[in-house]
């Protein structure tokens, strides 16, 4: 499947992208790129393992630039995404590509774009921000849920999930090393090594630089609230454990004149005329409660309970 850079994508053969002089754009499987490699290229051997390469990342050749380009698993960005071999000279860009990924990027890009000044710098940005279009979303919605989890917090309404927290903070460190390798990848556009890009037009990865930049700005800042709110569940539990101790510190207080009482009557002296007496036993009892009493009151007047 090819394309001419028109004013959009405009479907087209092999054969018009050797006889024509506009830039295009290729989409082959592997086996098929096994098969016409030697038509744009006798001298690269592009390897293509999804297993091996599980990154963004360009290599610049004498005469082309080749990569690979790891695109996050939407439904569980820890697990392993789609990765995409391209093969990229002065005439245009090849995409290699088992499944359908590239083919809906290109289908999105032919019905929704349409260039006053097409180009293949133009048409790389527009892929490019085809990749990360959803990643927004999904950042502003952990946003969202960060806020939920710290006003819960500060009520002290719920128990915080640490395994749904974890999760978070793993799928952002996902998104940052996706936006690093991205970042490295147009860098590597940018320099225009082998001069492909017209010079004016590297301003398209210099704007998709900016982007990353921001992106990467916004994970990182959800990074460090995600941090926040973990610590203040750890002071939250912190408090409860000082109340708890607090309380059974003030208990123990409470009881220590009783402790005395019982240490006192618990002497085995032969005289004490308290243990002839009838009222001694309801004596010690209204004094044990009057005892335990005064301290509680004592510690909510301090309030220190």
């Amino acid at each position: 499947m090819f394309y001419k850079i028109e004013e959009n994508l405009f479907p087209c053969s092999e054969g018009d992208i050797f006889s024509l002089s506009i830039p295009y754009v290729g989409l082959l499987s592997l086996a098929e790129w096994d098969q016409f490699q030697v038509n744009f290229r006798n001298d690269i051997d592009l390897e293509f393992s999804p297993l091996q390469f599980y990154q963004t990342k360009a290599e610049v050749n004498l005469d082309s630039l080749t990569g690979h380009i790891h695109l996050l698993n939407r439904t569980d960005y820890q697990a392993r995404g789609t990765v995409i071999s391209f093969f990229l000279d002065e005439r245009g860009i090849i995409f290699i590509d088992d499944s359908d990924v590239v083919s809906s990027l290109l289908s999105s890009i032919e019905k929704s774009k349409k260039w006053s000044s097409p180009s293949l710098e133009r048409f790389i940005y527009d892929f490019l921000e085809l990749i990360i279009k959803d990643d927004s979303g999904y950042l502003e919605s952990i946003e969202t849920q960060l806020e939920n989890l710290e006003d819960h917090l500060v009520d002290q309404s719920i128990a915080l999930d640490l395994s749904h927290v974890n999760q978070l903070r793993r799928d952002l460190r996902s998104f940052n090393n996706h936006y690093q390798d991205l970042l490295d990848f147009t860098q590597e556009l940018f320099e225009n090594d082998n001069g492909f890009f017209i010079e004016e037009n590297l301003r398209f990865f210099n704007l998709f630089s900016a982007r990353l930049e921001r992106s990467l700005g916004h994970v990182t800042s959800l990074l460090d609230y995600l941090n926040q709110v973990r610590d203040l569940h750890k002071s939250n539990l912190d408090m409860k454990q000082a109340r708890i101790t607090t309380l059974l510190t003030i208990v123990t207080s409470c009881c220590l004149p009783l402790n005395i009482l019982v240490g006192w009557y618990g002497m085995n002296f032969k005289y004490m005329p308290e243990l002839d007496n009838p009222l001694s036993y309801p004596l010690v009892i209204i004094l044990a409660i009057t005892l335990f009493s005064s301290a509680i009151l004592y510690f909510k007047h301090k309030k220190w309970w």
